[in-house]
């Protein structure tokens, strides 16, 4: 009898031995089965997130020289007409605006940022153009000091008055910034030139945020594309400050495209968008991402026709309208450069590549027209007072419904 009863012991341990075994066998194929699950959802949400990319909603800005006041009066249409999440403003300040100018403004756009918040156009940028006037040479490094010093101050009012961030307007409209063959740079050797925009561009960035240390910059244009895409000498040593803004601690770099401007065709976008990243990769790209903070916008020029045509004869060069006669200046036809159905087609694509921001350049006031007579001192008034487009209700919806 004890015998069996430690048989029957003995196949009870075995019994519980091999239950014990099935048990974490279970165990481990049930971990395995989480496991698993796991990395599908994973899987599937980077998926989702990759999808959704092409269908975020980007913040609109508008490039504009719009008298500040005339956005307040008429916030509503900017706000609930447009859908606009906020302004690129011009004619508010330049390199060369003195401390006593600006404080001289300081009630008025206050006001101007504090109402757009108020309807949700919450990313004000304040623009600055550096290829007016004469800006100092790189080398000059008392000038560039001075400058710095200003560029400090602009910060720190930028941030009291209420603006997102300040775009840099890096066009050499009338003077050469970055072409070292070019008259005022031909006696400074070229890596003295390349160093010192470097250097200052890096300052510039420390100077920035020393006084507004969240402030977002706009970089326009897409300096890097123009001279290795476009062979635009005018941009050589563009990258050089573009490079010395990206050795900074900058929070948020934008590259605001403009050759993406008349491009509608879906085809010809993504072609754009894999040449810019190729003219940038060389430099600002790490393992197929860009590093630091650096993002794109893509820019749309709907409205605002002209012809730029040099006169073989003179050399100069005249502006045309959508009816091939003369103006006085780019500024005198609001005409649309493609169609409402163009323009939409091209906010679609533009939301693939330039899912965070897109911005709409007015060039002048093609998206407005104001009574002069309540305005003073205001920009081009014969422009501002030219009647928009005929079909500009069309154009208006598209922007209206971009979130729909």
């Amino acid at each position: 009898m004890k015998m069996i009863r430690n048989e029957s012991r003995l196949k009870l341990l075995n019994y519980n031995v091999v239950s014990m075994k099935f048990l974490r066998i279970m165990n481990y194929s049930v971990v395995l089965i989480v496991i698993s699950c796991l990395l599908v959802s994973f899987c599937l949400a980077e998926e989702i997130h990759n999808l959704n990319g092409l269908f975020t909603n980007p913040k609109i800005l508008m490039f504009a020289p719009v008298p500040v006041q005339y956005v307040i009066d008429n916030v509503n249409y900017w706000a609930d007409s447009l859908s606009l999440d906020g302004f690129i403003i011009g004619n508010v300040c330049t390199w060369y605006s003195t401390q006593i100018e600006l404080e001289e403004k300081t009630v008025i756009i206050a006001e101007f940022n504090r109402i757009c918040k108020e309807h949700s156009i919450k990313y004000n940028f304040l623009k600055i153009a550096l290829g007016y006037r004469e800006f100092p040479i790189w080398t000059d490094s008392l000038k560039i000091q001075l400058q710095l010093e200003k560029f400090a101050f602009i910060a720190d009012w930028a941030k009291k008055v209420g603006f997102y961030g300040i775009a840099f307007d890096t066009e050499p409209y009338t003077v050469s910034l970055w072409n070292p063959d070019d008259e005022r740079f031909k006696l400074i050797p070229e890596k003295e030139l390349t160093d010192d925009i470097y250097e200052f561009s890096k300052k510039l960035s420390y100077a920035i945020i020393s006084n507004y240390r969240d402030c977002s910059v706009i970089i326009l244009p897409e300096g890097e594309y123009f001279e290795q895409k476009k062979f635009d000498k005018g941009y050589s040593l563009w990258n050089y400050f573009f490079e010395g803004l990206n050795g900074g601690d900058l929070s948020e770099i934008i590259v605001g495209c403009e050759m993406t401007y008349k491009i509608t065709n879906p085809a010809k976008i993504e072609k754009y968008n894999s040449e810019l990243l190729e003219a940038f990769n060389s430099d600002y790209w790490e393992k197929g991402k860009l590093v630091k903070n650096i993002k794109f916008t893509f820019g749309s020029w709907p409205l605002g026709f002209y012809k730029n045509v040099k006169i073989p004869s003179t050399g100069k060069r005249i502006f045309l309208n959508k009816n091939l006669k003369k103006m006085k200046n780019s500024y005198g036809d609001k005409s649309p450069n493609y169609t409402p159905e163009e323009f939409e087609t091209q906010l679609e694509e533009f939301r693939k590549y330039s899912p965070e921001w897109i911005w709409i350049y007015a060039h002048g006031a093609s998206w407005w027209q104001l009574d002069t007579l309540k305005y003073e001192n205001i920009w081009n008034p014969e422009n501002q007072s030219l009647p928009v487009c005929e079909d500009f209700q069309e154009y208006i919806k598209i922007l209206s419904d971009i979130y729909e």
